[in-house]
């Protein structure tokens, strides 16, 4: 009796997911996607690597983007897509069970999920993989995504609970550090710890001391160079993002007052942009965070890096911020929308919507 009814509930599943197919099929909107502009005057940010909180992935690849997404059903799995034209879309690789580091140069870099004792690399212009690192240990990975210092690319591994910091270049794995390089402004040096909280090397032969308070340790700690120094982020902090400029001198660029806060970030050549949402509390009966009555600071800002003032150019909130030229950010919200915002925030066009994202894993 009980193997009946486990067939007849199987089958009901299998009628729900059929309806819901079919119903995608017939009552979804064609696959729509706005033009995209050209990046002829493409540019990289590290920014780029720190969208923790995305639920879209974002590049730039050969003047088109390319779209990572989770998927959740019967089976879960994550892929890349190559947008080729202003309808026409393409699976360029299926990540499996692997985690997406990045994108650099044409390469992409990811590791297994489970135990990071590989690292691969792959080509998106032959779509050949090619196998970086291997370790017969346990492996974990000790920073989420790549790391760029001084143009130098690097994945953190945590190998039989020693850092060992993969070099590498064009596909390819051109060295193993035991530490990272520094990070230079004005007369000062600065480095990530193992515990990759950020410190400042003391010329004289004292003890290092430690940049920001605790608040910006951990490895989700993200550094963009900038022309006169560099920007230090740390995700879902209400005092997560500073800059330490050419002399030296550390700010915090914006804060605010919250009981939690989810956000992200972007850099250009002239501006910071930062979206919040604030959490006012947390309601443990229902487990959801509770928000402000007639809340005016959750929202997207841009910093401009001249005189550090901060104007607030929308109210919509983004978890992923991307950049890759300097007229404009790319943005996608909780339901997977993306957005072209111009810097001022005087124009928003939907550049791709989550239905017809959706339905490229159909």
């Amino acid at each position: 009796m009980f193997k009946v009814f486990e067939i007849i509930q199987y089958i009901l599943m299998a009628i729900v997911f059929i309806i819901v197919r079919l119903g995608n099929m017939v009552f979804s909107p064609a696959l729509v996607v706005a033009e995209l502009p050209s990046f002829e005057q493409s540019m990289h940010s590290v920014s780029n690597y720190g969208q923790f909180n995305s639920e879209v992935w974002m590049e730039e690849h050969g003047n088109r983007l390319l779209f990572e997404r989770q998927i959740e059903g019967f089976t879960k799995k994550h892929r890349v897509i190559a947008l080729i034209g202003d309808s026409d879309l393409k699976t360029i690789l299926d990540l499996d069970d692997r985690k997406l580091l990045g994108a650099k140069d044409g390469y992409l870099y990811y590791t297994p999920f489970s135990n990071a004792n590989l690292v691969y690399s792959f080509d998106l212009n032959s779509g050949h993989e090619t196998e970086l690192f291997h370790d017969s240990g346990r492996c974990k990975l000790a920073y989420p995504y790549l790391l760029e210092i001084k143009d130098e690319t690097y994945i953190a591994l945590s190998v039989s609970n020693e850092h060992k910091y993969l070099k590498v270049q064009d596909g390819e794995l051109i060295g193993i550090a035991d530490v990272l390089p520094v990070y230079k402004a004005g007369n000062a040096e600065y480095y990530l710890g193992e515990d990759f909280v950020l410190y400042k090397r003391n010329a004289k032969g004292d003890q290092d001391e430690q940049v920001f308070d605790d608040s910006f340790a951990g490895q989700e700690i993200s550094i963009c160079p900038i022309k006169d120094g560099f920007i230090v982020y740390r995700p879902n902090s209400k005092n997560g993002l500073a800059l330490i400029d050419q002399d030296g001198n550390s700010r915090v660029l914006y804060s605010f007052e919250c009981y939690s806060c989810e956000t992200s970030f972007a850099v250009t050549e002239k501006y910071v942009f930062y979206s919040v949402i604030r959490y006012s509390g947390f309601d443990h009966d229902e487990k959801v965070y509770t928000y402000y009555d007639d809340d005016t600071e959750s929202g997207t800002y841009r910093i401009d890096l001249e005189d550090y003032s901060v104007t607030k150019i929308c109210d919509e909130v983004y978890c992923g911020l991307y950049v890759f030229d300097n007229d404009s950010v790319f943005a996608c919200d909780s339901k997977r929308d993306v957005y072209q915002l111009s810097v001022d925030g005087s124009t928003r066009k939907e550049i791709i919507g989550h239905r017809s994202i959706t339905q490229l894993f159909d």
